[in-house]
């Protein structure tokens, strides 16, 4: 029985093993220094959505499109654009959503906790060079790694 589920849908289910996999190391990865493993997990899945439109972009998109054709400057340069997109993106959320939310379960744990990275307004948070480069890290690895 399991082998005619898993054939009928194996793509989708490689897939969806895939992004467990990955869900999985970045939970473990994100809890270093974090109080729970949930609160890892529920910033990872902030993230994800990131990660999976950035994948799917390039293997589904960018490579079919230019690397196949041997067009390799298009391939570079779409590349590149869609990089920055999907960093920024990454930003924007770690910005909006992922960093402030940390910060509100951290604070009752220690009342002094104080985090320069939310320091700022946003447009001083968004163009801080460390940052963005983390963000840039972060992004990448998941794709590369999946291709």
């Amino acid at each position: 029985m399991l082998n005619k589920i898993w054939s009928r849908h194996s793509k989708l289910l490689r897939h969806l093993l895939f992004w467990g996999i990955c869900t999985t190391i970045l939970t473990f990865l994100f809890a270093v220094g974090l109080p729970s493993y949930l609160l890892a997990f529920k910033l990872v899945l902030m993230l994800l959505p990131v990660h999976i439109f950035y994948y799917y972009t390039v293997s589904g998109l960018i490579i079919p499109k230019f690397l196949y054709k041997r067009k390799f400057v298009a391939l570079a340069l779409s590349f590149f654009l869609v990089c920055v997109l999907f960093t920024c993106c990454y930003r924007l959320i770690e910005i909006l959503f992922a960093d402030p939310y940390l910060f509100s379960q951290m604070k009752p744990l220690n009342p002094t906790f104080k985090w320069k990275k939310i320091e700022g307004s946003i447009p001083q948070q968004f163009f801080n060079g460390q940052y963005m480069v983390h963000a840039l890290e972060q992004t990448n690895a998941i794709v590369f790694g999946g291709l």
